[in-house]
């Protein structure tokens, strides 16, 4: 007679089969059967710094390496001027990390490395009062050209995935439930990518003194993209300076 694998009545033996061949990870199964004085401590608490106001949640994996899910937000208000002219820019830093805490000497010095998401993004505008700088491929050379054509806005963004490279001194895990941490480091965001358009009140595909008027203030937001492009390649990494208090439970 073949066992009863079917309701309540299955066996052991059969659970942990179909388990295993439903792909669940061992090291899941270990961690779900050990004891609940066994489970890793978890540390959470907030942080603050040059990337934003967030999150912190925090496992120990050992006395020596603890696993941290660092999540951060913030948004301001610049300027940002290039060969041609100033964009109002609106900055929203987003990013969520997870970071490999590394304690060298099991005490409150650590090197974190890690990655995640960057989803930091700049909102840009600028008024188009004026044509682009002459010798400008595509774009004639017009005498004149300063009535107002609209605006040009759009927006800038870096990499979605990227590493972050940190140090820093507390750890949550010594001393009382209570812990203050500092660190320093990087994230690198990757080449900007501008995407522009112009909105103009005018009548296109034509209006006077500028023929075929589409085409060309399409050539005017390629210009315009390839400006901010380089002006935004200073901001592919993003220093980090942050303090977070953490409870352990």
């Amino acid at each position: 007679m073949k066992p009863d694998t079917t309701g309540s009545g299955r066996p052991f033996w059969a659970l942990l089969r179909t388990l295993a061949l439903s792909g669940v990870p061992v090291a899941f199964l270990s961690f779900a059967t050990a004891p609940a004085t066994a489970a890793p401590p978890i540390a959470a608490g907030v942080r603050a710094g040059t990337s934003g106001v967030g999150v912190d949640l925090v496992g120990r994996a050992s006395e020596r390496v603890h696993v941290r899910l660092a999540a951060s937000r913030f948004g301001y208000d610049t300027t940002i001027s290039t060969s041609t002219r100033d964009y109002d820019t609106e900055i929203d830093l987003a990013s969520g990390l997870l970071l490999l805490d590394w304690y060298p000497g099991a005490g409150a010095f650590r090197v974190s490395l890690g990655a995640g998401w960057n989803g930091t993004e700049a909102e840009v505008s600028a008024p188009l009062v004026e044509g682009p700088p002459p010798g400008v491929p595509g774009f004639p050379n017009l005498p004149g050209f300063d009535f107002d054509l609209g605006t040009v806005s759009g927006t800038a963004r870096g990499e979605e995935v990227v590493p972050a490279l940190l140090v820093g001194w507390g750890n949550p895990f010594r001393g009382g439930r209570w812990k203050l941490s500092f660190e320093v480091g990087a994230i690198y965001q990757g080449e900007p990518e501008v995407d522009l358009t112009v909105d103009t009140p005018l009548q296109l595909p034509e209006f006077p003194g500028l023929p075929g008027g589409q085409d060309l203030l399409e050539l005017l937001a390629a210009q315009e993209e390839r400006e901010l492009e380089r002006e935004l390649e200073d901001y592919t990494v993003l220093p980090v300076v942050s303090l977070s208090l953490t409870y352990s439970f």
